[in-house]
């Protein structure tokens, strides 16, 4: 098709420069994407866990283990991570 290989050389440089700008636009675009349900997720996380803090706050004592309300709540954080 190309009859001149320097034409031809350029040519696929050009190719891969504009891949180059093409892929990382899209990968900016993807990361800013992906950073902004991260941010809502973790702001609605932090509220959530506010509020919760202050409902919990007159809850009666159910254990009065130490070691066994640490299990316990170890068990309720893990599974509010997995929710999130």
């Amino acid at each position: 098709m190309f009859k001149n290989k320097e034409y031809n050389s350029w040519v696929v440089v050009v190719i891969i420069i504009l891949l180059s700008y093409i892929f990382m636009t899209i990968c900016i675009l993807l990361a800013a994407l992906a950073l902004e349900v991260f941010l809502i997720q973790v702001s609605f996380a932090m509220i959530l866990f506010s509020l919760l803090l202050e409902v919990f706050k007159f809850v009666e004592e159910v254990i009065n283990d130490i070691l066994m309300a640490i299990v316990f709540g170890g068990i309720l954080l893990g599974i509010g991570v997995v929710l999130l």
